[in-house]
């Protein structure tokens, strides 16, 4: 039982309703994971279950940045822009009971 795992849980002792956990993890949580992960957003997705390829995110929504046209730019990698959802899922939490 570590000091982070402390603080990670003192965010949440005061929640009582969907609007509050909606605001701990807008503005304490998600700015928590993006600042220890370096503004790695995708590692920042992995965390919270928002990663897969197939389905919308819980958390963030991702869309695909268009490469620059040039012969040095095609056949790299796919990037992406991540944001956080105006309004989380309504199943956002149900892993996390």
């Amino acid at each position: 039982f570590d000091r982070e795992h402390q603080i990670g849980h003192a965010y949440f002792i005061k929640c009582a309703s969907r609007n509050d956990l909606d605001a701990v993890m807008r503005h304490r949580v998600i700015p928590l994971l993006a600042e220890y992960f370096y503004e790695d957003w995708s590692k920042v997705a992995l965390v919270l279950g928002d990663a897969a390829t197939d389905k919308p995110g819980r958390f963030l929504e991702r869309t695909e940045l268009k490469p620059p046209i040039g012969p040095d730019f095609e056949g790299g990698e796919t990037r992406w822009r991540w944001t956080v959802r105006s309004e989380f899922a309504t199943d956002a939490y149900a892993d996390f009971q």
